[in-house]
């Protein structure tokens, strides 16, 4: 069995949840108020969640945040509470306050001084009653500059050098909260210019874009991918960004946008950077269209980030010793580690940091392309090249004490050993 170097059951923390859980000695009298839907949204912005949900249970609701990526337990609610809460939520999101058959969903916008939310609800049927999660989102889309990323120096460079003369497809790969829409709107914030005409084909639109003309794909109307692709040539475009390759009709829109001259940028769900190719190949791409068209594949995870005001230097445990063992790295002797304080709220880790593998397919690769080779002899070439992979990029931030090996497990880097990615940069 594969070692976990992080596996421990997970601490309440409903010191997270004051506001919520004070809200029964002070609530207002008037009933149609939202009072604890409001308690609960400003512990969440205050928590720094992206998620809230809320689980179903033998006496009521479990209360869990989604900080940093990674689920925190709250606290458990009690029935009146809940009801309340679940109420609220479901009124605030235009929802009927029955519980559901099948799943529904809602948004709504909550302003808090002066940050405007946009927040998604979806409610789903299970076995003790309704789950509900909420998806919090802010007003508008604050953009990273591409430097800001936590890209390498070389990484950087070589994605400021695509961009100066972009050409043909690039994909930014990684799993859900990945980071994916980040990377690729501080890209396209890059390109956008008085020079450029840069159109997105989205399902959905997850952000509004001053100075860019976005269209969402809406199939229950016909307006797919095929047909927006089709209309988006027409309107002369120079950068088209397709919000996600998820099938074969997305991966031909990709393909024919691409084949027709135009820089053409997607994310796409792949394990890391060579992936995305076996990925196209499943979505019906023949190798002849990947090799023209594919220039750059961006792989990604997103790990948090130690607490600096509580981390500590330490020699790593057995569990530990057993995965550096098994990624190859068996010289690292001194790991870092948090115990959490009021900083961080006791969790250890604050905000999180960017592992990326950055590749762009030169004469070689796309010869290997045209070959029909196999993704494990394009990953051997890779590794020959000393090519930089998503797990030395985490390993090294192991080592300098940014993140845990935990959270490279988490991340799902080096669960089945070096993946033949072994590379003289480590």
């Amino acid at each position: 069995m594969a070692a976990n170097p992080q596996a421990n059951d997970r601490p309440h923390f409903a010191h997270l949840a004051p506001r919520l859980l004070a809200s029964q000695e002070d609530r207002p009298d008037n009933e149609e108020q939202p009072f604890e839907a409001e308690m609960l949204l400003q512990d969440a912005v205050a928590a720094r969640a992206s998620d809230i949900h809320l689980d179903p249970g033998l006496g009521g609701l479990r209360l869990r945040f989604r900080v940093d990526g990674a689920m925190v337990d709250v606290c458990e609610l009690g029935d009146d509470l809940a009801l309340r809460l679940t109420n609220q939520l479901k009124n605030l999101a235009q929802l009927n306050p029955m519980p559901v058959q099948t799943p529904e969903s809602g948004r709504f916008t909550w302003q808090m001084d002066d940050q405007g939310l946009d927040l998604r609800l979806t409610v789903a049927p299970c076995l003790r009653g309704d789950k509900l999660a909420v998806r919090i989102l802010s007003g508008g889309l604050e953009y990273t500059e591409l430097e800001d990323l936590g890209l390498n120096d070389d990484q950087g460079e070589l994605l400021s050098d695509w961009l100066e003369s972009s050409s043909g497809m690039l994909l930014v790969t990684g799993p859900t909260g990945a980071g994916k829409t980040t990377t690729l709107y501080a890209l396209l914030h890059r390109l956008r210019t008085v020079e450029r005409n840069v159109i997105t084909l989205e399902d959905p639109v997850e952000y509004e874009i001053d100075g860019i003309n976005q269209m969402p794909v809406n199939e229950a109307q016909g307006f797919t991918f095929a047909s927006g692709t089709r209309t988006v040539l027409r309107l002369d475009p120079d950068c088209i960004l397709l919000g996600e390759i998820r099938d074969s009709d997305s991966a031909r829109a990709a393909n024919d946008i691409a084949s027709s001259g135009r820089t053409l940028m997607a994310t796409l769900h792949s394990r890391d950077a060579v992936g995305a190719i076996t990925m196209l190949r499943n979505y019906g791409m023949d190798d002849f269209e990947i090799a023209a068209n594919l220039e750059v594949v961006v792989s990604q995870r997103l790990v948090r980030a130690l607490c600096p005001h509580c981390k500590e230097e330490r020699v790593p445990n057995e569990r530990e010793r057993r995965y550096l063992q098994q990624v190859d790295y068996e010289s690292v002797d001194r790991i870092w580690s948090s115990t959490g304080c009021p900083e961080c709220n006791d969790i250890g880790y604050r905000g999180r940091t960017g592992l990326f593998e950055v590749w762009r397919l030169g004469a070689e690769a796309q010869a290997l392309l045209l070959e029909h080779t196999s993704e494990r002899v394009i990953r051997k070439h890779l590794n020959e090249l000393a090519h930089d992979f998503l797990l030395n990029q985490g390993l090294l931030k192991v080592t300098a004490g940014i993140t845990t090996l935990g959270e490279l497990w988490r991340a799902g880097l080096g669960s089945r050993g070096r993946h033949d990615s072994k590379s003289s940069s480590v």
